[in-house]
């Protein structure tokens, strides 16, 4: 807990250090992938890919749900981040096929690889495929795949479909609290506001 608050204060280094004093004393997977995502945020990938494979590696039994869904999130944005959109991509699919319970969560991050990766027809074609996922998903970053979706729809000229996503999009998210979705949410509504 003393490294995640001083990662929260931007205490990165001082994290990291109290965050190997843990895994030291008592390894835990949280310990792991709380160090794995702080390594990555400090431009160490090497050291951060290590942690979080370690915590990717474990058998279901020995790790939360959640945890490996962040786990597998953090291994695949470094890959992204490194340029291996390949391994980037690999990595959403595995984490899609073990941890279906976050498979619409999981869709919008290998949406966006292939996207990145000028696959655009196949990244439209996973948005879609989700999208009953994602309306029961209770992560809330699941209701994001809409909002990606109304965004890709309408840089690919299909501005209805554009503009029914986005308004799910609105629809879903018209309850949350969170600053992040409030500024999505803003982004959607001018992008639905440019289609009609």
């Amino acid at each position: 807990q003393y490294g995640s608050t001083l990662a929260e204060t931007g205490r990165n280094e001082e994290a990291i250090a109290a965050f190997t004093r843990s895994i030291e004393k008592r390894p835990s997977p949280r310990a792991h992938l709380a160090r794995g995502r702080t390594l990555a945020v400090t431009g160490r990938p090497d050291e951060a890919e290590r942690d979080l494979l370690s915590v990717v590696g474990l058998p279901d039994d020995r790790v939360e749900a959640y945890a490996l869904y962040q786990a597998y999130e953090a291994l695949g944005i470094v890959y992204s981040g490194r340029g291996d959109q390949a391994a980037a991509e690999k990595t959403f699919r595995d984490a899609r096929n073990r941890l279906p319970i976050y498979a619409a969560s999981l869709t919008v991050n290998l949406a966006t690889v292939l996207y990145q990766s000028g696959r655009k027809d196949e990244a439209l074609r996973e948005l879609e495929s989700a999208k009953q996922q994602a309306r029961v998903e209770l992560l809330p970053e699941a209701k994001t795949l809409f909002l990606r979706l109304g965004m890709l729809n309408a840089e690919l000229g299909r501005s209805e479909e554009a503009r029914a996503a986005l308004r799910e999009y609105l629809s879903l998210t018209a309850s949350n609290q969170d600053r992040a979705i409030e500024n999505d949410r803003l982004q959607a509504a001018r992008l639905l506001e440019k289609l009609r």
